[in-house]
C-alpha cells in the first residue's frame, strides 16, 4: 500500500523501480509544494512516471482529472497501469518522442531523473525543460523537483522568461514554469 493525499492506495511494484513502492522524499517535497488543487478536469501529464505517484495523487485531490503518464522504462509503466487505472493515455517515450505534438496540458508534474547509472545525465531534465512551455495551455504549468546542486537556471529555453523557484532548502528544489 502506499499512502498518497492522506489515503492508502494498493500499490503494485516491480523489482528495480524508482522508490519501491514508497513515496519517496523528492515527490513527497513535490506534492506539498503544490498543495493547490488543479482545476476540475485539468488535464495533466505526469512525465516520467515511474509507478504512477504523481498521478494517483492528483487523482485524489482533482476533481474528474484527465491524466496521462509517460516513461521510457516499460515495466514502470506496466505498474502505472495497474496503480492509475484511470489515466486517460500511457505514453512508452523517451522523453517527449512519443508523445503528439499537438497534446497540451493543463498541469505538467514531474521528478525527473537526474543521472544513469552512477553518473550525473541531465538530458531528460533538459527536454522537459525545453518543451513543456509549448506543450501547456494557456494559463498552464510545469512543476518539477530536483536536487538542488542540478543547474536548472542554465536550462531555460531561449525567448521564455524561464523557472521561477518554488520552494528549496540545500538538498531539494521545486521549479515552476508557465505557459508561452
Amino acid at each position: 500500500k502506499l499512502e498518497v493525499e492522506g489515503q492508502k492506495l494498493k500499490w503494485l511494484v516491480f523489482p528495480g523501480l524508482f522508490a519501491g513502492g514508497v513515496l519517496d522524499i523528492m515527490t513527497k517535497l513535490l506534492l506539498e509544494t503544490i498543495r493547490m488543487k488543479p482545476p476540475a478536469k485539468a488535464k495533466i501529464l505526469d512525465f516520467c512516471c515511474g509507478s504512477g505517484t504523481i498521478a494517483a495523487a492528483m487523482s485524489v485531490r482533482t476533481e474528474e482529472p484527465r491524466l496521462h503518464l509517460l516513461d521510457a522504462d516499460a515495466v514502470a509503466l506496466e505498474a502505472a497501469k495497474s496503480n492509475v487505472p484511470t489515466a486517460k493515455n500511457f505514453w512508452l517515450s523517451d522523453r517527449w518522442a512519443s508523445l503528439p505534438e499537438t497534446e497540451r496540458f493543463d498541469w505538467i508534474l514531474s521528478n525527473p531523473p537526474v543521472h544513469l547509472g552512477l553518473q550525473h545525465d541531465f538530458s531528460v531534465l533538459s527536454a522537459l525543460i525545453d518543451q513543456a512551455p509549448a506543450r501547456l495551455k494557456p494559463g498552464g504549468r510545469a512543476v518539477f523537483v530536483v536536487q538542488t546542486y542540478v543547474p536548472v537556471g542554465f536550462m531555460s529555453p531561449k525567448g521564455h522568461p524561464g523557472v521561477s523557484r518554488l520552494w528549496s532548502d540545500e538538498r531539494f528544489t521545486v521549479w515552476q514554469m508557465l505557459s508561452e
